[in-house]
């Protein structure tokens, strides 16, 4: 995968065009999510297939705008490392992981990605990492829609 084609699965994946970005998955595709959320610890999410994926973006999009960008990226042929710039803004009164939000509230995190790909070149597994939250007023994806 060049990076010009990550970014391309990104571009599918802020407009929501579940159709093209699900053709980058395999059919038993793993996303595990961080956990650092919630200090209780007891905050544990894994989606199990493309239909676990689809489910949890589709409901989520429903009250939050995502926009990523893509940062460094790195290709081994088998995996692929990416730092994800991704602002949330609230559509509506909602929660995001185990945030509460008011209508226009933003949220921005940079995270590390990982990427396993399957013999076929499709993403087997996805490991997200958080890394840092940004101040809010620094938005510059979602104030452009």
């Amino acid at each position: 995968m060049t990076r010009e084609e990550f970014e391309e699965y990104v571009h599918y994946f802020n407009m929501q065009n579940y159709d093209k970005l699900t053709e980058y998955f395999a059919d038993d595709l793993e996303v595990q999510f961080n956990d650092n959320y919630d200090i209780t610890g007891q905050y544990e999410l894994t989606l199990h297939g493309i239909e676990g994926f689809l489910g949890f973006y589709k409901e989520m999009h429903k009250t939050i705008l995502e926009l990523m960008e893509v940062g460094f990226c790195l290709f081994d042929g088998t995996n692929l490392v990416a730092e994800l710039y991704t602002e949330f803004q609230a559509k509506e009164d909602t929660t995001l992981v185990v945030d509460q939000l008011k209508k226009g509230d933003v949220v921005i995190t940079t995270n590390w990605v990982c990427y396993d790909f399957n013999e076929e070149g499709k993403f087997k597994k996805i490991r997200i990492a958080h890394w840092r939250c940004h101040k809010p007023e620094t938005a510059r994806l979602v104030n452009k829609q």
